[in-house]
């Protein structure tokens, strides 16, 4: 987890509800969904989307390390998981609820990366069930 500053978990989800009730361009406002949570302290987050069963293209920042996995989850089908470096399963949960209704609006393609982050990767093509990455 991110051991230089501790997680501002309340800041966090007072500013993601405002940049998703400002609303925009999915790209942008899940974007910016990832910026916002990695000024806020989690030193990792990563979007994986989710076509034909597989979980491919993705959306990251920050580094690697341990993450918790939450799927993303519109109408009973996951279309997406949630990569955070937190150590709040409830609160890595709350924020894939939040962020469902644009992912699904999202354009599929294989990767994206955010512009102020460098150490983007593209992901592997296997499906994960939710757990505790490392």
């Amino acid at each position: 987890m991110n051991a230089a500053a501790p997680i501002d978990y309340r800041g966090a989800l007072e500013a993601l509800d405002r940049i998703l009730n400002r609303g925009g361009d999915p790209d942008q406002v899940l974007e910016a969904v990832l910026i916002t949570l990695h000024t806020r302290g989690v030193a990792s987050a990563r979007l994986r989307l989710a076509e034909s069963g597989r979980l491919r293209g993705s959306l990251s920042i920050g580094g690697e390390t341990e993450r918790i996995v939450s799927p993303v989850v519109h109408e009973g089908v996951e279309v997406a998981s949630l990569e955070l470096a937190v150590g709040d399963v409830a609160f890595a949960d709350r924020v894939a609820t939040l962020i469902s209704s644009y992912v699904i609006r999202l354009p599929r393609r294989e990767t994206m990366a955010c512009e102020s982050a460098p150490g983007a990767r593209s992901p592997s093509s296997e499906r994960r069930a939710p757990q505790l990455l490392r």
